[in-house]
Formats: structure tokens, C-alpha cells, sequence
């Protein structure tokens, strides 16, 4: 299954419209980016989550779709290190879907957090090549 960059661009530029049009600063539950690619072995989904621990994200499959969701903690406001003037950095709750094609191996899906990109990789099942299915004639009894 192919993706295509443009279609991921889109979502996160339709979900920056939602948070601008409900009055979001962008700063809480801001959606990870992502990219998605096929290689001869897997689907791989690479997620941006700097900052965010292991415990703190859940990976799931079911349905025919991988589900990744998690947290990105807030910084305190007034920190030993001062007073904080800009917050740009997105916190809060985040879930990204994405549906997985025809072939993978959904029992076997692997996540690794290594710095601060989620890779989850899911597996395609063995490839099977067309079987030809031998037509037998069967007599017919009323003849």
C-alpha cells in the first residue's frame, strides 16, 4: 500500500484549522507528525514525540488499524530555572490513527522509542502467490 506525503500534510494542516477555528492555542493535544513508508517487510509509522516517555504512550491494533496514543507532559510555569514567557512546545493528550492494508501481521507489531521518534513497525504476512484451482467434471446423475 502506497501513502502518499500529501495526503498526511493535508490532516495536519485540517487539524490545525480545528484547533484555530475552537480557539486552541495550538498548544494543548497538538497532533503528532508523522510519516508512513512500505518496505519489501513492513509498514513502518514514524511518529514525532519529543519529550514523552515509553509509559506514557499506548500502541494498539485492532480492526484493521494501529492506534498510538499518549501524552506529552506540560512544563511548569515557574520552574526553579525562571519564569516561562513563550510555551510553543504542544502538551497534553494526543491519538493518531492509521489503517493498515490487506497482509499485515497485526499480532506481531513492534514498537521502539528512540530519540523522540516512535517507530512502530507492523509486519506483512508471507507473501502468497496465486494457486490455480483445478476444475473437476462431475457427472451429472439425472443424464
Amino acid at each position: 500500500m502506497a501513502y502518499r506525503s500529501s495526503q498526511f500534510g493535508r490532516r495536519r494542516d485540517v487539524d490545525r484549522l480545528f484547533d484555530d477555528l475552537a480557539g486552541s492555542d495550538g498548544n494543548e493535544g497538538a497532533t503528532p507528525a508523522a510519516n508512513v513508508r512500505e518496505d519489501d517487510a513492513a509498514i513502518v509509522i514514524e511518529l514525532e514525540v519529543p519529550g514523552v516517555r515509553p509509559n506514557d504512550i499506548e500502541v494498539t491494533a485492532e480492526h484493521g488499524a494501529v492506534t498510538i496514543r499518549g501524552e506529552k507532559r506540560t512544563a511548569e510555569q515557574g520552574t526553579p530555572e525562571g519564569r516561562y514567557y513563550v510555551v510553543e512546545r504542544s502538551h497534553g493528550p494526543f491519538a493518531r490513527s492509521f489503517a493498515l492494508p490487506a497482509g499485515v501481521d497485526e499480532r506481531r507489531i513492534e514498537a521502539e522509542l528512540c530519540d523522540g521518534v516512535l517507530m512502530v513497525r507492523v509486519p506483512k504476512t508471507s507473501v502468497t502467490h496465486p494457486q490455480r484451482v483445478e476444475v473437476r467434471n462431475r457427472a451429472n446423475p439425472r443424464e
